[in-house]
């Protein structure tokens, strides 16, 4: 890096995300990653010991401040308060978001304290789903963000496109990382074994035999992750195929979106449905034949990144996010969105043909080996960071001076 006007180390970065399991899972490795490279880093999400435990192991310094995942203006407001005086407290270089609630209160802070990159990653636009004034004030925090912020991503390039074309943001100003996603995979932790120790007490522990197929979903349990339609399309499956099983791993939220009590009775009385709860997902993904994501709205779908990295080949629906993440009839099989008829066809078919799962799977394999290894990914960013400081030397060294 030798030449650059400004090195890691004397660039102030702060990464904004609003719940702790974006600190403890989705972004650990990338977080990881910009502290050991030198950079004077902070992170900021909403106040709560998973958060500060999770930053505590990191060891990087933690402001936690009260966000609300649900719009809730008193609160939002007394939000903004707290982060812009926290902004105004710092000289950040680099101000940088990710989900919808934590990039409107980061973006419009930092744009107040005049820090010099605001940078926001997209990452699925949850008004897609919505209807009425909750889509437009959805949508309008979106713009926003897109207009308080100096530069923005999308994790996935259908994404960026949609953005555009629903004039959210300027086509010259959002870019993608590579060929997508927020952090990439880690190729260590995810990788092929399906005769692994832990895949067979997967197996063994729901009462799958090694012979039987196993079907997994892995995600948030909720509606908007197409459930229904994957109970239903396993369940006409199963009534013809004694040897399909299908594994939910992921947590209900009961007080944002409940699942209907019919539906969760169905996933958790059949004995063919397992339905586990938030659990590791390693294990579940080696041991598993084929993964299934038939959700409504998606940013750049990680997990099917990470049942790439095992082998495991994927049935998506055809929407925003999942058409990056699966390279139809190479990878996987897109169907339409909200189709359980052409879901079971897909799923039914492909668990009937092993030659056909492992030749998808290698091919999805051989993909994100080659280009979603997070170590790229994340060394993209970083070089990002250096690039958007250098460009603005000048508007540092003036705020710098105009504080002292």
């Amino acid at each position: 890096m030798s030449g650059r006007l400004r090195e890691p180390e004397t660039i102030r970065l702060c990464r904004v995300v609003n719940v702790a399991s974006m600190v403890s899972v989705v972004l650990w490795e990338q977080l990881a990653y910009l502290r050991d490279a030198g950079f004077d880093l902070t992170i900021v999400a909403d106040a709560n010991p998973e958060f500060a435990e999770a930053a505590s192991r990191l060891g990087i310094p933690a402001v936690g401040i009260p966000m609300r995942r649900a719009p809730s203006p008193r609160h939002d407001l007394a939000s903004l308060r707290a982060m812009t005086s926290f902004m105004r407290s710092q000289r950040f270089d680099v101000v940088h978001s990710v989900e919808p609630k934590a990039g409107l209160l980061a973006m419009v802070s930092a744009a107040v304290a005049r820090v010099p990159v605001r940078m926001h990653t997209y990452t699925g636009q949850v008004w897609v789903e919505l209807t009425g004034w909750w889509r437009d004030a959805a949508r309008a925090g979106d713009w926003t963000i897109g207009h308080a912020g100096t530069q923005l991503l999308a994790d996935s390039r259908s994404g960026a496109e949609f953005l555009v074309s629903q004039g959210i943001v300027d086509r010259r100003r959002i870019a993608v990382l590579g060929s997508g996603s927020i952090s990439g995979i880690d190729l260590v932790r995810f990788r092929p074994g399906r005769d692994d120790a832990d895949a067979i007490a997967c197996r063994s522990s729901l009462g799958i035999s090694p012979d039987a197929r196993m079907l997994l979903f892995v995600g948030r349990v909720v509606e908007d992750k197409g459930i229904t339609e994957l109970v239903d399309a396993f369940d006409e499956i199963a009534a013809s195929d004694p040897d399909a099983h299908l594994v939910v791993v992921g947590p209900l939220e009961p007080e944002r979106a409940p699942l209907p009590r019919e539906l969760l009775q169905r996933l958790t009385g059949t004995s063919r449905v397992h339905f586990t709860g938030r659990q590791d997902p390693v294990p579940f993904f080696r041991a598993s034949d084929l993964f299934c994501l038939p959700s409504y709205r998606e940013g750049f779908p990680t997990v099917v990144l990470e049942a790439a990295a095992c082998g495991v080949p994927t049935v998506a629906s055809d929407i925003i996010g999942n058409v990056d993440a699966v390279v139809n009839g190479t990878t996987g099989v897109l169907v339409p969105v909200k189709s359980s008829r052409h879901l079971a066809e897909a799923l039914r078919r492909l668990l009937q043909d092993r030659d056909l799962r492992r030749r998808l799977g290698d091919a999805a394999l051989d993909r994100v080996r080659h280009e979603f290894d997070s170590r790229r990914v994340n060394a993209s960013l970083a070089e990002m960071y250096l690039a958007a400081v250098e460009q603005q030397t000048d508007r540092i060294a003036a705020r710098n001076a105009a504080v002292r």
